[in-house]
C-alpha cells in the first residue's frame, strides 16, 4: 500500500516538501496578491486545469470573485523591493492572460484556448511571487 502511495504521489508530481523549502528567501507579501493565490480563488480553477476538467475551470474563471481579486491585483502595487521590470511585465501578463481565460469561458472559447490562456496566466503569476 505504501508503495501505491508513493507511486501515486510521484505521478502527480509530488516530492518531500522538506527538499523543497527555500528557508532564507523572501517572497512577495501583499493582500491582492494573497487573495488571488487563495485556495477560494484560484485553486478551483487550476485544479480543473489541472485535471482536464475544463467545464468546471470555465464555471470557475466566471465567478465573480475571481474576477474581483483579479481587479484588485492589477490595480495594486508591487511591493518595495520586488518593483522590478521583470515583475511588472509578468503581472501585466498575467492579468492578460486571465482576463483572456474569463473571456473565452464566458464565450464558450474551445476548451484548449481557455486551458492555455489561464496556464500563460498561472506561469506569469509564478514569475511575480517568485522569492527574491
Amino acid at each position: 500500500m505504501l508503495v501505491l502511495l508513493s507511486l501515486f504521489s510521484f505521478s502527480l508530481g509530488c516530492s518531500d516538501p522538506a527538499k523543497e523549502m527555500r528557508i532564507n528567501e523572501e517572497y512577495p507579501d501583499w493582500p491582492e496578491l494573497k487573495a488571488l493565490q487563495s485556495d477560494e480563488i484560484l485553486m478551483p480553477i487550476g485544479t480543473a486545469v489541472g485535471f482536464g476538467d475544463i467545464k468546471t475551470a470555465k464555471a470557475e474563471l466566471k465567478n465573480p470573485e475571481f474576477k474581483l481579486a483579479l481587479d484588485a491585483f492589477e490595480s495594486s502595487q508591487l511591493p518595495s523591493g520586488y518593483d522590478s521590470e521583470e515583475r511588472s511585465a509578468a503581472k501585466e501578463k498575467a492579468v492578460k492572460q486571465f482576463r483572456e481565460a474569463i473571456q473565452l469561458a464566458e464565450n464558450n472559447g474551445s476548451n484548449d484556448a481557455v486551458k492555455e490562456a489561464f496556464e500563460e496566466g498561472s506561469a506569469a503569476l509564478r514569475v511575480v511571487a517568485a522569492p527574491k
